[in-house]
């Protein structure tokens, strides 16, 4: 997908600041200023500000995951957001305590199964990755994603060998998915 420069710079900046522990100042100095785009540079600026800002947010976060793994989830949200307009990262560092809550409600619980019971896996990991997203539970969304990877994997398999049979994996991920549900869904906590 094609940014405008000014954005791209912004995406960049963000990704360097968040994995560097040095100022804008001295990482500049590495970098070929005379070659950059005007805008770009501008959008780098802004984005390697707010990338060491959400650095310094994610290191002194008291949440039950660990450094790499705030990191992780960080850096998915902004992938999302460069790849698909997902929800701004800002919005979710706000909300950094409730990244690592893996609870699911009772009637989430119930709509997958459901959709489990009809053959809709990818619904119902939707399902269950859509409940993480609006409740910030970043953790919880990231590890759904695996879920996903390994049913499009699964898929795109068939697609290239006809002789290919899904059915072992998605009997695999569903019964992944009823685990992970019966672990943290509403109704294991009773």
């Amino acid at each position: 997908m094609m940014y405008e420069p000014i954005l791209e710079g912004e995406f960049d900046g963000t990704e360097k600041g968040l994995h560097h522990e040095i100022s804008l100042f001295e990482y500049a100095d590495r970098l070929p200023l005379e070659e950059m785009d005007g805008e770009y540079w501008v959008g780098f600026v802004t984005g390697y500000a707010i990338g060491r800002q959400a650095r310094g947010l994610l290191k002194n976060a008291v949440v039950g995951l660990s450094f790499d793994e705030r990191m992780a989830c960080y850096e998915l949200l902004l992938y999302k957001r460069r790849g698909c307009g997902f929800e701004i990262p800002s919005t979710y560092l706000k909300e950094i305590q409730y990244w690592a809550d893996l609870g699911i409600p009772w009637e989430v619980c119930q709509n997958s199964r459901q959709l489990l019971e009809n053959g809709q896996i990818l619904r119902a990991i939707t399902e269950i990755s859509e409940h993480y997203r609006i409740s910030f539970a970043v953790f919880g969304y990231r590890s759904l994603e695996k879920f996903s990877e390994r049913l499009q994997t699964a898929r795109k398999q068939r697609r290239n060998s006809k002789d290919y049979d899904t059915a072992p994996e998605r009997a695999a991920i569903e019964a992944d998915l009823r685990a992970w549900m019966l672990r943290y869904g509403e109704e294991s906590k009773v």
